[in-house]
């Protein structure tokens, strides 16, 4: 049994106005879509295109490349891009250079006249400031052979990486080989001879004691160094010894003050995930001695700096190296 009845709305009458509209919106759809598509089409420089010449804290422009190479020329033009819009050429690697401010991206792509299958991609990065430049070298280094270029670089297979300045560099042939390798070698040597570079080195590289540093080691770490959120802009290098590699780091505080809070916040890491085997005055500050994981540990705070050694397998090593540390000071 229904209880209740669907009432029938009466249909309202189209008048003719509306049927003329409606019949002109037709018509028109075909010429607002491709107008849409047209307009697609047009790309806007503002949306990528940066300007390092006329802002505060950008660099200048390194590319385009006098003919660095007989044969070979630019396949198209200088492509630039912001930081908010790198994913756009380095989708999936963006982020890796927005945690070190990079400000954007100069690339271009060089392809060798006689055979227009090999080519030669360039990558700059303008990253605002050398410890940057350096921090995101060091974590993207691979094994490969020391070149003279920038403040530092080195060549895998047959591709080139350096930094200086602010700048960081790429080129990257897309085949392997000794002639390729000179190519590539030469590109690198064009771009460093355009970059700007500063006075002066990056204060820690030069506070790590040498005996017993291993080559290559040194990383600038600008965030969540060691994997603890509180620890930022933090140099690290690795030692060996007899009881085995061990991580010395070192960061920089503004003042004594930030320093010791830094100290204190590590301390109380030692004793949440660990223990801490000794805390007391040190030489020249304070220094606390831990175990986490079966691995010992000795951190320190002297003036500004604070630093230390992780990872050891003994804890007379973590101690004698993190009292060399503090001494090279």
């Amino acid at each position: 049994m229904r209880l209740f009845r669907r009432r029938k709305r009466p249909r309202r009458a189209v008048s003719r106005t509306e049927r003329v509209i409606g019949g002109i919106l037709l018509l028109l759809l075909p010429a607002i879509a491709g107008a849409v598509y047209v307009a697609g089409q047009r790309s806007d420089p503002g949306l990528f295109a940066f300007d390092p010449a006329g802002g505060a804290g950008r660099g200048r422009w390194v590319l385009p490349l006098p003919s660095p190479v007989e044969g070979w020329a630019p396949a198209g033009e200088v492509e630039r891009f912001r930081a908010d819009s790198l994913y756009v050429k380095i989708d999936g690697r963006a982020e890796q250079y927005i945690a070190y401010d990079v400000v954007g991206l100069e690339a271009v792509t060089l392809v060798d006249a006689r055979q227009p299958g090999r080519l030669v991609e360039v990558f700059v990065y303008d990253m605002g400031e050398p410890a940057n430049a350096f921090g995101v070298f060091s974590v993207e280094r691979s094994p490969g052979t020391s070149v003279a270029l920038g403040r530092e670089g080195y060549r895998s297979r047959s591709s080139v990486f350096f930094y200086k300045g602010r700048y960081y560099a790429q080129v990257l042939p897309s085949e392997e080989g000794g002639e390729m390798e000179r190519v590539a070698t030469a590109v690198a040597g064009a771009v460093a001879r355009r970059m700007e570079d500063r006075e002066g080195s990056l204060w820690g590289l030069t506070a790590f004691p040498a005996t017993g540093l291993t080559p290559n080691s040194a990383q600038y770490l600008k965030r969540d160094a060691l994997s603890l959120d509180f620890l930022t802009d933090v140099y690290t290098a690795r030692y060996a010894g007899e009881g085995g590699e061990v991580t010395a780091f070192l960061t920089r505080r503004r003042s004594e003050r930030e320093a010791e809070e830094i100290c204190g916040r590590y301390i109380a890491y030692l004793q949440r995930y660990g223990k801490v085997l000794s805390q007391g005055e040190a030489p020249g500050g304070v220094m606390a001695e831990g175990e986490v994981s079966g691995l010992y540990e000795a951190v320190f705070r002297k003036g500004e700096v604070f630093g230390g050694v992780t990872g050891a397998k003994g804890r007379e090593a973590a101690r004698a190296r993190a009292r060399a540390l503090m001494d090279s000071l």
